[in-house]
């Protein structure tokens, strides 16, 4: 089973992948390059036709938790 089954909004996904990838500057294809997958497949993975593999699910969530560490950082030094 891959990990992105036990996660209801799919929705989700598909703009953790587009944020992530424009965040980059990357298309389609170099993104996908990335994990070994084509342009395709991350078109598949933005328009919620299809689910990323557990590798770029991991990759996503170590980079949301990257994110929301230094906001907390910032709130807690009493920046916004």
């Amino acid at each position: 089973m891959k990990f992105t089954e036990g996660i209801k909004n799919k929705s989700r996904w598909a703009a953790l992948v587009r944020q992530e990838r424009k965040r980059l500057k990357l298309s389609q294809e170099d993104f996908g390059a990335k994990f070994g997958v084509t342009g395709s497949a991350v078109s598949e993975w933005e328009r919620e036709l299809s689910s990323p593999s557990d590798d770029v699910t991991w990759y996503l969530y170590r980079r949301q938790a990257q994110v929301f560490k230094k906001r907390l950082a910032r709130v807690a030094h009493g920046r916004r």
